[in-house]
């Protein structure tokens, strides 16, 4: 059953909030980042209003994932235009790397998760819903239409490749 985003509910607004206030506590810069619920904003512009079908609540969230790594990612990017040099926004690798929370600049984790696409598009898929979308296996195995234990293996893979790219 396709799942309709003019019918969110405040269950699904919420978990949205908490993925966007979890992304912006996991910012080791915080005043340079955009506030949670803008964050949320623009993803839900980008998402919520497109005319892109959704195969379920899970491929909604994972798609809003998505969205806000691509809002933050192009936030920090024209932040860092804006002046010489612009501050560096460091993030940590919670979710995506085994040895904890050693922060890492936001764009080399993008310039990493981009590489990453470039190798294993599905790979970097599945890092970004579970490291920064916080979805489950299961959850991802639906959105993407494989096998739990793929996406275990897809999960493995990407951890494996970022902290390798960031070290």
């Amino acid at each position: 059953m396709a799942f309709d985003p003019d019918s969110i509910d405040d269950d699904t607004y919420a978990h949205l909030k908490a993925l966007a206030a979890q992304i912006h506590r996991d910012r080791a810069n915080r005043p340079a980042t955009l506030r949670p619920t803008a964050l949320l904003h623009e993803a839900w512009l980008r998402v919520g209003d497109s005319d892109h079908s959704y195969q379920s609540k899970a491929h909604f969230m994972a798609t809003a994932a998505l969205a806000m790594r691509q809002v933050l990612s192009n936030y920090v990017r024209d932040k860092g235009a804006a002046k010489r040099g612009g501050g560096r926004l460091q993030t940590t690798l919670s979710g995506l790397a085994s040895e904890g929370d050693r922060p890492v600049e936001f764009l080399d984790l993008a310039d990493a998760l981009d590489a990453l696409t470039e190798v294993r598009r599905q790979d970097a898929d599945v890092a970004v819903m579970r490291g920064i979308g916080g979805l489950s296996v299961d959850e991802i195995a639906e959105v993407i239409g494989v096998s739990p234990r793929t996406v275990d293996r897809s999960w493995r893979r990407a951890r494996a490749f970022l902290v390798a790219r960031l070290a």
